[in-house]
């Protein structure tokens, strides 16, 4: 692999999981950077080169902008628990529960497409 890759954190289920893939795979494991921010990310991706290991949808964002381009590899890799938490001693506001709400559709659909 001639890139380092910009990753999730050591010790992560999709760090382990990508690991565990390239290895299956008969592939090396390449030099890996853990990285939580997004904005640290990119800043890395414009001072060299890499390979980003980033959510679609915000992948799709930043080729939109015009900042880096979206490879037609895709592990396969998981999807993992949601969770959203709320502290009981304190009312939710509108906003929590707009949250919550499209939260449970987004569930739904994914429940009813990976049913078909």
């Amino acid at each position: 692999m001639a890139y380092p890759w910009i990753t999730a954190l050591p010790g992560s289920r999709i760090r382990g999981e990508l690991e565990m893939s390239l290895r299956q795979a008969g592939l090396p494991i390449p030099d890996m950077i853990g990285v939580l921010s997004l904005e640290f990310g990119r800043e890395m991706l414009l001072d060299g080169q890499y390979l980003w290991m980033l959510p679609g949808s915000v992948a799709a964002v930043q080729q939109a902008r015009g900042e880096l381009a979206v490879l037609p590899a895709r592990p396969a890799l998981r999807k993992s628990p949601l969770a959203a938490i709320w502290r009981r001693d304190r009312p939710s506001t509108r906003q929590a529960r707009a949250f919550a709400a499209q939260l449970e559709l987004a569930i739904q659909a994914d429940s009813i497409a990976l049913a078909a």
